[in-house]
Formats: structure tokens, sequence, C-alpha cells
């Protein structure tokens, strides 16, 4: 099921990508395909303000990566604005600086895991009043789990902001929020049991992460010995 929105949209998918793998690209198609997108920004962060800086890979090699990943896709790009910025990377002041380009046609893509701590983000409630929400399930998820945690994570800390069901067509339902000009998109995205994480356990231990991410970033990570 595909849903049109507005010509001209583009999707937001932030991250630390420590480093990039084929479930962030999947994620990426699936919300870029499913929503009608024009193009999905890929945008690695300096700091992210939720981990330590321990175990990330410098940024210059996770935008090479991130890079190297999305080669040959005209509709996937790699935005620099967060690692240009240095310091924490703050989702709002990302979000500020699209909005002077696609001013509201702006969905923000999150895995469920990510959105869990939306409460802790900074200035929640400026998110919340400047773009779409694109919400993917994770393997283990299923809506009404994903719904409970959404209702969960935001209502319980800020009660006046409701989930409306607006339409449900299949692997995704719309929800009018309360409160704002923007919707939340629900998508339950193909189950890939990949993390970034288990990547980097397995290159410390010797194993080998073939078909877990692109051939280019397996040998990028080969050739400048990261995650030994």
């Amino acid at each position: 099921m595909s849903i049109n929105v507005a010509k001209g949209s583009i999707g937001m998918l932030g991250g630390t990508f420590n480093p990039v793998h084929f479930g962030h690209l999947r994620i990426a198609e699936e919300v870029r395909e499913t929503l009608g997108l024009e193009k999905i920004y890929f945008i690695p962060s300096y700091l992210p303000p939720h981990k330590s800086g321990e175990g990330i890979a410098e940024c210059s090699h996770r935008q090479k990566m991130v890079s190297l990943a999305i080669k040959g896709n005209p509709q996937f790009e790699l935005s620099t604005i967060e690692i240009e910025r240095g310091g924490k990377s703050y989702t709002v002041d990302t979000i500020d600086y699209f909005r002077k380009v696609y001013d509201d046609k702006i969905y923000l893509i999150s895995g469920i895991d990510t959105f869990e701590e939306f409460s802790t983000w900074r200035k929640v409630d400026t998110i919340l009043r400047s773009c779409h929400f694109v919400v993917t399930s994770r393997p283990g998820y299923s809506r009404a789990k994903l719904m409970t945690v959404l209702e969960n994570t935001i209502t319980m800390a800020f009660p006046e902001i409701r989930f409306v069901l607006e339409k449900d067509a299949g692997k995704i339902s719309i929800y009018t929020i309360t409160t704002s000009d923007f919707k939340l998109y629900c998508l339950e995205s193909t189950l890939l049991e990949i993390s970034s994480t288990e990547i980097r356990k397995c290159l410390k231990t010797g194993k080998s992460v073939k078909y877990l991410v692109p051939e280019a970033v397996e040998e990028y990570i080969e050739k400048n010995g990261l995650y030994r």
C-alpha cells in the first residue's frame, strides 16, 4: 500500500551509523517507496546526545561508509550538517536547518527503539510542531505494541498530546497528532535482525560481516582496521 504525500517531500534518517548496514538501507527504501518521498537524507551524527563516545568510529569514517553504502542510488543522499556543526547533534536543530529548504514537507524517520527515548529529546514540543514522523517497527514489535510504546513515551510526558487514528492501510497506520498540524505514520517494516552493535561484536571477534553491510562498507572497514 502506497501513500502519496505532498510532492517534493523528503525523509530524514539520522543516526550514528556505526557502521551503516543493510537494515538502515532497507528501512529507508521502504519508507521512501511507501510514502512516495522524493529523497531520503542520511544524516550521521557528530556526537549523539544519548550515547557515550566510546566505541564510536571517527565521524570521517562513518560519513565515508554512508557515502559508500548509498552510492548509485539517486534517491538517497548524504547530509553532513551535523558533522559540520560539531558538538552534540540535536534533532531539533537539524529539522530547523531542513525546514529552511523544505518547509513542512519533512518526514523524520525513526526506529521504535530510538523513539522510546523521544520524551528525553531536546525541545520535544518544538519537534512535534515542526515535521511529520515515520516510526518503523523492529523485530518483535507488533503494531499494537508499537502504538502502546508511542503513547506511553509521549503522552506520559505530555498529557495534552493524543494520537487519533486517521487511516489504517495495511502495513501503515496514519495518526493525527493533537496540538500539531503534522501526522505520525507507523510502518511495519521488513524485519531484518541486524544491528550495528552486533556487527561491531562480529568484527571484534574476527567474524564475517558479509551480507550484513554493503560490500564497499565491508572493504572500507577492513582497509581501515575499524572496530577491532
